[in-house]
């Protein structure tokens, strides 16, 4: 099977920006069409339009809007396995409609997942206004009500605005009925989610500045990666954009990395105004995630013998946040750490590698993740440049692959900082890559690959 190629007919027009009454075209003449991924164990996932790839959608993400004369048209969905080849997991035709919008939604389970049509009428009646639909693409069959309130407004005070059922699409329901308008004013709007027919929040969103006149589907799903038992809110529009949020009472999780090789078990301490987690960390070992509220914490570090190593590095953990924290030593050899989010992406089909440079003597070193018919030249994965101290991420399909670190001086200097065997990454977690000193290594260093 082929590869894929991107190839886009001239008749094929990308539609700029979000829409609305700024439109040149005021009477949306022609059809469109966007790809909203519902699918929680899904991979990166491509749309094909009678054979032109049009883009991508992860997890909780969208392709732009695309514009078409309105037609019957073929669609294919597919990922790229870790050759690089395309798998097609879906194919049908979708009928595009004058002046609607053919929103795709991908639910459910991603070998054998669905594909629901949805027919969005566009408007250009919008005075600094907007409309909103809602859909619920929690595959536990779970339904919710959708409530929205201006900011400030609590919960009492709210009003229901979409009652949702799996896979179903409901136009809201602007409460003003005395109102020369059905859309919502731009403002800002808080959001809450309850059980149907319930007053118990299930979540509440931060304050949203709903800035655009057109239409927004506001998708409920359940997180994904580390976090997953959350609930989420997707805002989408007529952009690639998705705005994801998270209920403001989300707990956050975090784990510890021990790179400072003590002969004996650090004592560390993740201390909050209200509450404190404490833990004894071997060397070479990552924690297990623990679970705490989402706020500001002081992370402090004590030797065995009550030595303090380090003291008040701020640590900030949101909402539904997951955080990795590693411990090394700085350029001065003493204690320090260095902290990163998590990805919130399924890790079944791809997977998302955090790597850091923990190793001073370079301040700049290459990452090669090479297949067993590459070599750094031909690698088709690579992070250039990851400085002492900092982390870069990549996203790696399921395979085999060495790890390879270099030092480039120039083109014509490179210096091995070290080769790792074949490695499997396939595991369904976060992966951590380090590179660190190693005084029992042949070149001094070693990768860690940790998860």
């Amino acid at each position: 099977m082929n590869a894929l190629k991107v190839v886009l007919p001239l008749s094929m027009l990308l539609l700029i920006g979000c829409g609305g009454s700024d439109d040149d075209e005021s009477d949306y003449a022609e059809s469109y069409m966007q790809f909203y991924n519902g699918s929680a164990n899904s991979a990166n996932t491509y749309l094909t339009v009678d054979d032109s790839l049009l883009s991508s959608a992860s997890y909780g993400d969208a392709t732009t809007v695309y514009t078409f004369e309105p037609d019957d048209v073929d669609i294919e969905f597919s990922r790229v396995d870790s050759d690089g080849q395309s798998i097609s997991l879906k194919e049908q035709t979708v009928s595009l409609k004058k002046g609607y919008k053919k929103l795709l939604v991908l639910s459910g389970d991603y070998q054998s997942g669905d594909v629901t049509e949805y027919d969005i009428e566009r408007k250009d009646d919008y005075d600094d206004e907007f409309d909103l639909y809602a859909t619920n693409m929690d595959s536990n069959g779970q339904g919710y009500d959708l409530y929205m309130a201006e900011s400030g407004t609590p919960f009492s005070d709210a009003h229901l605005v979409a009652s949702t059922t799996y896979q179903s699409l409901t136009h809201g329901t602007y409460w003003d009925a005395d109102s020369d308008s059905s859309y919502w004013v731009e403002d800002e709007y808080v959001f809450y989610i309850t059980s149907p027919g319930s007053d118990e929040v299930l979540f509440q969103s931060q304050p949203i500045n709903m800035t655009y006149s057109t239409e927004y589907v506001a998708v409920i799903r359940q997180g994904s990666g580390p976090t997953g038992s959350n609930l989420v809110l997707d805002l989408v529009n007529n952009s690639s954009s998705v705005a994801s949020y998270t209920d403001i009472q989300a707990s956050s999780q975090f784990r510890v990395y021990n790179s400072l090789n003590n002969s004996d078990a650090l004592k560390v301490t993740l201390a909050g105004n209200e509450d404190q987690s404490e833990l004894q960390i071997e060397a070479d070992t990552l924690t297990e995630f623990s679970e705490v509220d989402y706020g500001d914490y002081r992370l402090t570090v004590d030797a065995a013998d009550g030595t303090n190593l380090l003291k008040n590095k701020l640590i900030t953990l949101n909402q539904g946040d997951s955080k990795t924290i590693l411990l090394f030593n700085d350029a001065d050899g003493k204690a320090n750490a260095i902290a990163f989010s998590e990805s919130t992406l399924p890790q079944i089909y791809d997977h998302d590698l955090n790597v850091a440079n923990l190793v001073d003597e370079y301040s700049s070193v290459d990452f090669y993740f090479v297949r067993q018919d590459e070599t750094i030249d031909t690698a088709e994965y690579k992070i250039s440049s990851v400085q002492f101290a900092e982390n870069d991420t990549i996203s790696l399909p399921t395979g085999y692959y060495e790890i390879i670190a270099v030092y480039e001086k120039n083109s014509d200097d490179l210096t091995l900082l070290y080769r790792s065997s074949l490695l499997d990454i396939s595991e369904q977690s976060s992966f951590v890559v380090t590179l660190e000193p190693d005084q029992n290594s042949a070149t001094g260093y070693k990768i860690n690959l940790l998860h």
